[in-house]
């Protein structure tokens, strides 16, 4: 083990010479579909899924290397994927029962292929697209509020493992009152997005009640973002706060 922590201190600049060949190998895929990148990037999302994650493993790893009694950056990996598998999971799930109110949303709204047989699966890989970027974001907002500091004590990660909670009871809770609201008052808007893609009459509200429930998951995980970080201050300054009385 040893001779492996020397050998990997040795090679620094080798491992930054490797992560921006990534970079520049990734920016010369994208220019080279650049007629249509995004197509390109939704095509290859699960390769580029599972690169981050042994990425963030390898990198984890080495961290577990050089810093074996108490490896910092290890620990917050793992909660970043963590928050993104949490994140994916309650996607897939949210998208998998909307896809039940309304096929039609996801048929003529987010291009998926009308076929019985492959719907539900094409809506779980679009909900794993959609979702494991905004999940990263909020899995790092709360790292960053939870960053070591002079004035106040970080979080333990057991207790910060239940924070993500209140980003996806938000998130739930949006999606709740989305579909109240779609269905109770049907926003003149969302009927003609509805109308605009030609959704048979009768299926536009149901249509309406999903894009309302996709609104308010968006807000609510936004919202929930935002609540976790002050839960993750708040505690701090509590932490600190004991530790001087």
């Amino acid at each position: 083990m040893d001779v492996l922590v020397t050998w990997l201190e040795k090679k620094t600049l080798i491992r930054l010479f490797f992560g921006t060949a990534f970079v520049v190998v990734l920016g010369v895929l994208v220019w080279k579909h650049r007629e249509d990148p995004i197509g390109w990037l939704q095509e290859t999302t699960r390769y580029r899924v599972l690169l981050g994650i042994a990425f963030f493993l390898v990198l984890g790893v080495h961290d577990v290397c050089m810093h074996r009694e108490n490896p910092k950056r290890a620990k917050e990996y793992l909660f970043l994927l963590y928050a993104v598998f949490l994140g994916v999971l309650y996607a897939v799930i949210h998208d998998e029962i909307t896809v039940t109110i309304s096929p039609a949303y996801f048929i003529v709204a987010k291009g998926l292929a009308p076929v019985a047989d492959t719907l539900r699966l094409d809506t779980a890989f679009l909900a794993t697209e959609a979702s494991y970027g905004p999940a990263a974001i909020s899995g790092a907002l709360v790292l960053i509020a939870n960053n070591p500091s002079n004035r106040w004590p970080q979080i333990p990660y057991a207790r910060l493992a239940l924070v993500p909670g209140i980003t996806l009871a938000c998130a739930a809770s949006g999606a709740v009152l989305g579909g109240l609201y779609g269905r109770l008052f049907p926003p003149a808007s969302g009927l003609e997005y509805a109308h605009e893609f030609k959704v048979a009459p009768g299926a536009d509200i149901r249509f309406v009640v999903v894009w309302c429930i996709h609104t308010g998951t968006y807000v609510g995980a936004g919202i929930g973002t935002l609540l976790s970080c002050i839960h993750v201050v708040r505690a701090r300054r509590k932490a600190a706060t004991i530790q001087k009385a």
